[in-house]
C-alpha cells in the first residue's frame, strides 16, 4: 500500500507542477499580473518571478513524473507549494478577490485553493521520505552510478537550455511588467474606484421595537485604482453603519455592519447609508428597508379633541409579560390636560386628554398634533391629536 501511495504522490504532483508551468509559460503577461494583484513583491522580483517560477514548475513536475532526483524535486516541490500557500493565506486575510495565478490567473482565490497547496506540500513529504519507489529512473540507475550522474548533468542541462528558451522568448516579446497607463488613456484603463456592496439591498425583516437589530453587508472596491472613504453617514441616528476598513485595494473587499434602533419609530423601515470616497463627489448608497414590530399599541391612535371634551386613550402591550406603565408625557401643544387613569382590566394604561383651548393649526403639510407618551420601560409611544371647534 505504501509504494502505491508515494508513485500516486509522486506523479499527481509531478502532472501538476507540469501543467501550471506550461500554462504560466504560454500566458506570461497574465501571469505577472496575478502576482501583481497579491501586492506583496516590488515590480522588478514580479517580473523575476514571471521568468523563473514556470521553469521550475515545468523541470521539478517533470522529474517527479519519471523519478528522477525525486528527493530533491520534491524538496523543491514543497517549498514552491509553500511559497503559493503564503500567497493565498495572505490574499483570504487581507480579503482580496484576485485571480490565484495557480494555472494562469483563470480562477479567484478561495480556501480551496489553499487546500490544495496544503495537500501538495503533504504529497512533497510522502516522495520526501520515500523516494522515488521501485517505478522511478532512481530506482533504475541505483546500480550504474556513472550513468546516473550523466543523466543527472543531462537533466540540469535541459533545464537551464528550459531557462534560457523562456528568457529569450519573454526577451523578444517584452518582459512582463505591470506598469501604470499612460495619462491619456489613464480615465478608460484606470477610472475611478468603484465601491458596490452585497446585496446594494439590506431588507431587515421584522424588527423588534424594543431591541432593534444589527446586520452585516460587504463590500468591494471593483475598480482599479485605490478606493478611500473619507466618510460614512446615515439618514437617520436610528441608525449607524461602522466600517471595517476605509482603504481597499483593487478588488479588496471588507465588512460594513449597521445597527438599526428603531426607538419611537414605527411602521416600515426605510433607511439610507451614505459611504462618501476620496475624489468623488456623490456618494455610494445602502438602502435598508424592514417592518417595526410595534411594542404597544395606542388606541385610537387619532382622536379629535374639541376643546372641553375629554377623550381616553389605552395603551396596549404586544409582548406577552410587559404592563405598560405612563411616567410621562410632552406635546408642542399648549393647554393640553393630560390624567393618567388606572390601568384596566386587561393591564392597559389609560390616559385621559383634554383641550383647554381650540388646537391651532399644525404646521407645514401635517394635520395632526403629535402627544408624546412615556413608558417606564421601552420608547415612547404617539398618540396624534386633531383639533375640532365645538358647534
Amino acid at each position: 500500500m505504501k509504494p502505491l501511495i508515494g508513485l500516486g504522490s509522486r506523479v499527481v504532483l509531478g502532472m501538476l507542477l507540469l501543467l501550471a508551468g506550461l500554462e504560466k509559460v504560454s500566458e506570461p503577461e497574465l501571469f505577472v499580473r496575478s502576482i501583481s494583484n497579491y501586492h506583496l513583491l516590488p515590480a522588478g522580483l514580479e517580473s523575476l518571478a514571471a521568468l523563473v517560477v514556470p521553469c521550475f514548475e515545468i523541470v521539478v513536475g517533470g522529474c517527479l513524473i519519471v523519478g528522477l532526483l525525486s528527493r530533491s524535486a520534491a524538496l523543491l516541490a514543497g517549498l514552491l507549494s509553500l511559497g503559493f500557500g503564503v500567497f493565498v493565506s495572505s490574499a483570504l486575510l487581507r480579503g482580496l478577490n484576485v485571480d490565484c495565478g495557480c494555472f494562469a490567473g483563470t480562477s479567484k482565490v478561495s480556501w480551496l485553493h489553499l487546500a490544495l497547496d496544503i495537500a501538495m506540500i503533504a504529497m512533497a513529504w510522502v516522495v520526501l521520505r520515500g523516494g522515488g519507489g521501485d517505478l522511478s529512473l532512481d530506482r533504475k540507475l541505483s546500480m550504474d552510478k556513472d550513468r546516473a550522474a550523466g543523466l543527472s548533468r543531462l537533466s540540469a542541462l535541459l533545464g537551464g537550455v528550459l531557462f534560457l528558451g523562456n528568457a529569450a522568448y519573454l526577451g523578444s516579446q517584452g518582459l512582463p511588467v505591470v506598469t501604470p497607463p499612460p495619462a491619456e488613456v489613464s480615465e478608460a484603463m484606470i477610472g475611478p474606484a468603484d465601491l458596490v456592496f452585497s446585496p446594494p439591498m439590506v431588507e431587515l425583516g421584522t424588527v423588534p421595537q424594543e431591541a432593534g437589530t444589527e446586520v452585516t453587508v460587504s463590500y468591494e472596491n471593483v475598480g482599479t485604482s485605490e478606493a478611500r472613504i473619507v466618510d460614512v453617514k446615515s439618514s437617520c441616528n436610528c441608525t449607524v453603519p461602522s466600517l471595517s476598513k476605509r482603504t481597499l485595494l483593487p478588488g479588496e473587499s471588507a465588512e460594513l455592519t449597521v445597527t438599526y434602533t428603531p426607538g419611537p419609530n414605527t411602521g416600515e423601515v426605510h433607511q439610507t447609508v451614505l459611504v462618501y470616497l476620496e475624489g468623488q463627489e456623490e456618494p455610494v448608497l445602502l438602502h435598508i428597508q424592514g417592518q417595526i414590530d410595534r411594542m404597544v399599541d395606542v388606541i385610537p391612535g387619532v382622536v379629535e379633541l374639541p376643546v372641553g371634551v375629554a377623550k381616553t386613550i389605552r395603551i396596549e402591550s404586544r409582548r406577552e409579560g410587559y404592563v405598560p406603565e405612563v411616567t410621562a408625557f410632552s406635546s408642542p401643544v399648549e393647554g393640553l390636560k393630560v390624567e393618567v387613569l388606572d390601568q384596566a382590566a386587561d393591564g392597559s394604561a389609560q390616559v385621559k386628554v383634554t383641550a383647554g383651548s381650540e388646537l391651532p393649526e399644525p404646521p407645514g403639510e401635517s394635520n395632526v398634533w403629535p402627544l408624546k407618551i412615556r413608558l417606564a420601560s421601552g420608547p415612547y409611544c404617539t398618540l396624534y391629536l386633531k383639533g375640532k371647534a365645538t358647534p
